[in-house]
């Protein structure tokens, strides 16, 4: 397994420390201010970083941007250029750029899951198409499902068919922990009925749940349930037939909670 975790939410000592003992094969830069991000580039260096994840190098100005390409293309195709143009400009040579697929709707403020003004999924899928054909290089995009605030919120791809929508546009980016929340939470079903076997997958984002209480429910790690069972079940099933994909952790713990979590993943599919 090609086991990375994400620069976000975590202090540079505890990435250099995991670097330092080879805990993890790679890092994926995450959201951040252009000026973290340079820091953190300079002091891990430039090779460890193989994949960038939404808006890795923002400016101050840019910090309240909400980037929803399902619901406003031509804007989130600006923002994406500029990210993968602030890459190259440092010197990034990363193997994928990740993107959200949005929320079906207009958020009132910045960092809202909540969504007004409400669209279709088929609007959203004619807006990823848009998307695309914005972008002057869309080769190294992926595409990745999330989930709304709640069930009056939907976002683009919590369902099979949706992900295969999206994947008719772009190869998928495919979010364990957003998946068990559209599937146990909001659509009252098990993960395991999540269908993978024809999609192009070309990523997973892993995290686990801790249902209850209000969201995010995601981003934390292992806890001994059901749900976060049939998560390591779908991925150790989305593996199968895709083993040098790569994997990246995103959870927001201490560094021996996440220590922690690489041996038990590494335990469990290695």
């Amino acid at each position: 397994m090609k086991l990375g975790i994400s620069t976000t939410g975590h202090t540079l000592p505890d990435l250099q420390r995991l670097k330092d003992e080879g805990k993890v094969d790679f890092f994926e830069l995450g959201i951040s201010r252009i000026e973290n991000a340079k820091h953190t580039i300079d002091q891990l260096g430039r090779s460890v970083f193989q994949t960038i994840h939404c808006l890795p190098f923002l400016r101050k100005s840019e910090l309240n941007f909400m980037l929803n390409p399902c619901h406003r293309p031509i804007e989130a195709a600006e923002m994406a250029a500029r990210m993968m143009n602030r890459a190259e400009t440092l010197g990034i040579n990363y193997q994928l750029y990740s993107v959200h697929a949005g929320l079906l709707g207009v958020t009132p403020r910045p960092r809202e899951f909540k969504v007004t003004d409400r669209i279709g999924v088929q609007d959203g899928v004619e807006n990823l198409k848009i998307f695309r054909k914005k972008l002057a290089t869309a080769e190294k995009i992926i595409v990745e499902n999330i989930y709304g605030w709640n069930e009056e919120s939907p976002a683009l791809g919590m369902t099979d068919d949706e992900l295969r929508e999206i994947n008719r546009i772009f190869p998928l980016l495919l979010d364990l922990g957003h998946a068990a929340v559209n599937y146990e939470l909001f659509l009252k079903r098990k993960l395991d009925e999540l269908k993978t076997d024809n999609l192009s997958i070309k990523e997973v984002h892993l995290s686990f749940l801790e249902p209850g209480g209000p969201p995010p429910w995601d981003h934390g790690g292992y806890l001994e349930n059901q749900v976060n069972q049939r998560i390591i079940r779908k991925l150790k099933e989305t593996l199968e037939t895709r083993p040098r994909i790569p994997v990246v952790l995103e959870i927001s713990a201490s560094y021996k909670t996440v220590t922690e979590n690489i041996k038990l993943l590494r335990d469990k599919l290695e």
